[in-house]
């Protein structure tokens, strides 16, 4: 009679950890990161790839840009009033002709305000687009930083091993455990970031609309401050997107090298057939 061939209880035991660390802790970190990269990918193309921030700035933002312009444009006129009043009766000791410069200064840029803006805004997306198009030219994004950790190594090993080489169970215990914590902590990242791009899309789009009370608020002594607030919030936000697909891409570079890729399943997987 035919007999089962026996199975070390220690071999069982290492096949079973194994086999959780894979379905309970691999399998969902992976789909969680899935999702996350989606995300991150979805938040990119909405806020610098695609063309609905700039169908944003026709609509909405023309209407509140145009509002903000003629507000400004009012006080422009009364004081443009003044300055005819104090050149008529030769007030002189008011200085209207160097307040006259000042106006002609103030009224172009109010005026110009919006295509100034949109030019940093735009020179800073097309910058990110660079560094985005760059980090994903191998594949999407996901799989751009599942290849820094050999993720489909790791599962191909893992059914290699549990036939023929029961001595490397530690070292897929350990690269699932390890892959898993990069994966979520990348996902995490990836979520912090998509969030983050789609604030700043609203906040360029807010800074946009009050353009022109910026632009005017640098003339004036008490209001300087509040121009320049304005000043550096536009170059932080607008510069933030090629900043951190920047730092995405030099991350994806490092862990991608050959000193960060080294791990305990580096052997040929061959002599497990």
């Amino acid at each position: 009679m035919a007999t089962l061939p026996s199975i070390a209880p220690t071999a069982t035991v290492q096949k079973i950890t194994v086999d959780l660390i894979f379905y309970l802790v691999w399998t969902p970190a992976k789909f969680i990161f899935s999702l996350a990269s989606g995300a991150f990918n979805a938040s990119i193309e909405f806020t610098v790839v695609s063309s609905a921030f700039s169908d944003l700035t026709k609509g909405p933002v023309a209407v509140g840009w145009g509002i903000s312009r003629d507000i400004v444009n009012i006080f422009l006129i009364f004081i443009l009033l003044y300055i005819a009043i104090a050149t008529i009766l030769q007030l002189s000791g008011y200085g209207a002709k160097q307040l006259l410069i000042t106006l002609v200064v103030i009224a172009f840029l109010v005026n110009f305000s919006l295509v100034i803006t949109k030019l940093i805004i735009d020179a800073s997306n097309i910058l990110a687009m660079e560094f985005y198009n760059t980090l994903t030219a191998s594949g999407s994004l996901s799989a751009t930083f599942s290849n820094a950790f050999d993720a489909a190594k790791i599962v191909d090993v893992k059914d290699a091993i549990q036939k023929n080489e029961p001595s490397l169970y530690v070292a897929v215990i350990i690269s699932l455990l390890f892959g898993s914590a990069i994966l979520l902590i990348t996902a995490f990242i990836f979520l912090v970031f998509s969030i983050l791009f789609l604030i700043r899309m609203v906040v360029l789009l807010i800074l946009m609309i009050f353009a022109p009370l910026a632009f005017a608020a640098m003339f004036l002594p008490s209001t300087k401050k509040h121009a320049s607030d304005w000043w550096h919030q536009l170059f932080s936000q607008s510069f933030f997107a090629p900043a951190a697909l920047f730092m995405l891409y030099l991350g994806a570079v490092i862990i991608n090298s050959n000193i960060i890729k080294t791990s305990p399943l580096d052997f040929d997987c061959s002599r497990v057939e």
